[in-house]
Protein backbone atom coordinates (compact mmCIF):
# COMPACT_ATOMS: atom_id res chain seq x y z
CA UNK A 1 0.00 0.00 0.00
CA UNK A 2 2.91 2.35 0.62
CA UNK A 3 4.99 1.27 -2.36
CA UNK A 4 3.94 4.21 -4.56
CA UNK A 5 4.48 6.80 -1.84
CA UNK A 6 7.88 5.38 -0.93
CA UNK A 7 8.94 5.36 -4.58
CA UNK A 8 7.77 8.97 -4.97
CA UNK A 9 9.82 10.00 -1.95
CA UNK A 10 12.78 8.01 -3.38
CA UNK A 11 12.95 5.84 -0.28
CA UNK A 12 14.70 2.55 -0.98
CA UNK A 13 13.89 0.09 1.74
CA UNK A 14 13.74 -3.70 1.68
CA UNK A 15 11.06 -5.68 3.48
CA UNK A 16 13.24 -6.74 6.42
CA UNK A 17 14.64 -3.25 6.96
CA UNK A 18 11.11 -1.85 6.69
CA UNK A 19 9.94 -4.13 9.49
CA UNK A 20 13.00 -3.19 11.57
CA UNK A 21 12.03 0.49 11.23
CA UNK A 22 8.41 -0.25 12.19
CA UNK A 23 9.59 -2.31 15.18
CA UNK A 24 11.93 0.47 16.38
CA UNK A 25 9.06 2.95 16.29
CA UNK A 26 6.69 0.46 17.96
CA UNK A 27 4.33 0.52 14.98
CA UNK A 28 3.87 -3.24 14.64
CA UNK A 29 0.78 -4.92 16.02
CA UNK A 30 1.14 -7.46 18.80
CA UNK A 31 0.79 -11.02 17.46
CA UNK A 32 -2.50 -12.67 18.33
CA UNK A 33 -2.42 -15.71 20.56
CA UNK A 34 -3.39 -18.93 18.81
CA UNK A 35 -6.92 -20.16 19.43
CA UNK A 36 -5.57 -23.69 19.64
CA UNK A 37 -2.50 -25.11 21.41
CA UNK A 38 0.67 -25.29 19.34
CA UNK A 39 2.14 -28.71 20.06
CA UNK A 40 4.64 -28.99 17.21
CA UNK A 41 8.13 -27.54 17.27
CA UNK A 42 9.80 -28.25 13.94
CA UNK A 43 12.94 -26.28 14.86
CA UNK A 44 14.19 -28.79 17.44
CA UNK A 45 17.62 -30.38 17.79
CA UNK A 46 16.30 -33.89 18.45
CA UNK A 47 16.77 -36.72 15.97
CA UNK A 48 14.02 -37.38 13.43
CA UNK A 49 13.44 -41.07 12.90
CA UNK A 50 12.49 -42.61 9.58
CA UNK A 51 9.11 -44.24 9.00
CA UNK A 52 9.92 -47.92 9.52
CA UNK A 53 6.60 -49.24 8.19
CA UNK A 54 6.33 -47.16 5.03
CA UNK A 55 5.85 -49.45 2.06
CA UNK A 56 5.40 -52.62 4.13
CA UNK A 57 2.46 -54.92 3.52
CA UNK A 58 0.69 -55.65 6.81
CA UNK A 59 -1.24 -58.89 6.92
CA UNK A 60 -2.64 -59.12 10.44
CA UNK A 61 -3.37 -57.54 13.79
CA UNK A 62 -0.64 -56.41 16.22
CA UNK A 63 2.06 -56.17 13.58
CA UNK A 64 2.38 -52.43 14.11
CA UNK A 65 1.58 -50.28 17.11
CA UNK A 66 1.43 -46.49 16.94
CA UNK A 67 0.73 -43.73 19.42
CA UNK A 68 -0.47 -40.15 19.34
CA UNK A 69 -0.29 -37.19 21.68
CA UNK A 70 -3.79 -35.85 22.13
CA UNK A 71 -4.49 -32.45 23.66
CA UNK A 72 -7.88 -31.73 25.20
CA UNK A 73 -9.13 -28.20 25.90
CA UNK A 74 -10.91 -27.91 29.24
CA UNK A 75 -12.12 -24.99 31.35
CA UNK A 76 -8.85 -25.22 33.30
CA UNK A 77 -6.69 -25.12 30.16
CA UNK A 78 -5.15 -27.61 27.78
CA UNK A 79 -4.47 -31.17 28.97
CA UNK A 80 -2.16 -33.51 27.11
Amino acid sequence: MLKGQLKEAEVKLGRDRFFDVLRQRELLLEPKAAVYPCTTNSQHYLPVFTNLIKGRQLTGANQVWVSDITCLRTLEGVCS
